[in-house]
């Protein structure tokens, strides 16, 4: 027997990295420039910063500020058609926008079904 499929959409994401918001209203991911612990010593020896800024544009900031740990994936689209109106392909952005957060360690996912 194959395996359920897994829809992304029903995941819920969690922000790991911190954040500010501008005046403007767009947000700027606080994210860690190393993982390891041997090169955030080997960046304070130097004088390199420990975290690089990440500013996020319209739609970005919209789902940033969105997922906040309590609504699924397809709750945070549906809020984000509500705030911006009609935007092409804002599936599949949100989509990327997730993998890419989670792949560089800035967002957690946990399945948002009921145990």
């Amino acid at each position: 027997m194959p395996p359920a499929a897994i829809d992304l959409l029903d995941f819920v994401p969690c922000r790991v990295a911190d954040h500010s918001v501008g005046d403007d209203g767009l947000v700027t991911v606080i994210a860690p420039r190393f993982k390891s612990d041997f090169w955030r010593r080997f960046a304070r020896r130097f004088g390199i910063k420990p975290f690089v800024r990440v500013r996020l544009d319209r739609i970005g900031s919209t789902a940033w500020l969105a997922m906040d740990g309590t609504a699924t994936l397809r709750e945070v689209g549906q809020r984000m058609e509500v705030t911006l109106g009609s935007t092409p392909d804002l599936a599949e952005r949100l989509a990327r926008f997730v993998l890419d957060l989670r792949r560089n360690d800035l967002l957690e996912l946990s399945h948002g079904l009921p145990d």
